[in-house]
């Protein structure tokens, strides 16, 4: 498990634990049937070394390459995605990134319009017993209980900024270890989004490429922002 730490009101916090990171671009019109390994492995978009995980899907509707170092790309008739998921992913493991820059130089004819970053992070509470999301946002409230029953609460908070939006979701969450204890905490999910402004395709990709090579900044301001709600759940 993470390691401890503690946190502004004295309670045990567990480190921020980044699980998974996907990139997603907003195009079209999108042919997902030009995704298969060969495609990606001819342009150099993935490491030839890289092995496939399951059997490839591509179609014209939608294609799902799975491969080693659980990397997964996949395109639907409007987006491309490209996912990274490990136990903890630190921040030079992130190939994924590298990935969607190579694909932006070959697959240069969709008409690109939006960029999101999408990280995702664990923190675990340091507690077995269960805490209610809900009893960590607000102290009362009627709507906190209904017959008796506490809600499952999902925080959502949406930041507009000039040229980016960052929209965070909290939720709780239940983790095994392979010691077989249960773990409560929180998990964080958030979407960069980016409207990509070019004037042509070629200033949009190029657009886009300068926001993959800026990435680790919005990584680093993920963090920040998952401080600022880091004391949830660890009041009694």
């Amino acid at each position: 498990m993470s390691q401890v730490t503690q946190s502004a009101e004295g309670g045990q916090q567990r480190k921020l634990a980044l699980v998974e990171i996907s990139v997603v671009l907003l195009a079209s019109p999108t042919d997902p049937s030009i995704l298969n390994p060969d495609f990606l492995r001819h342009n150099e978009i993935i490491d030839k070394t890289l092995e496939l995980k399951a059997p490839a899907i591509s179609t014209p509707m939608f294609s799902r390459i799975e491969f080693d170092e659980e990397i997964v790309v996949s395109a639907e008739p409007n987006r491309f995605v490209f996912e990274q998921k490990v136990s903890h992913l630190e921040e030079g493991d992130i190939a994924v990134l590298d990935i969607v820059n190579r694909f932006l130089g070959v697959v240069v004819h969709p008409n690109y319009s939006a960029i999101g970053i999408n990280p995702k992070a664990i923190r675990t509470s340091g507690r077995s017993e269960k805490f209610e999301i809900a009893n960590a946002l607000i102290e009362g409230g009627a709507w906190m209980a209904f017959k008796d029953v506490v809600p499952e609460v999902q925080l959502k908070a949406v930041y507009n900024f000039e040229k980016r939006r960052i929209s965070l979701d909290v939720s709780g969450i239940r983790l095994e270890d392979e010691n077989g204890s249960i773990h409560q905490g929180l998990l964080y999910q958030a979407n960069i989004h980016r409207d990509l402004q070019g004037t042509n395709g070629t200033e949009r990709i190029e657009e886009a490429q300068a926001v993959i090579s800026a990435c680790r900044e919005d990584i680093a301001d993920f963090h920040r922002l998952v401080d600022k709600f880091e004391t949830l759940g660890v009041r009694s």
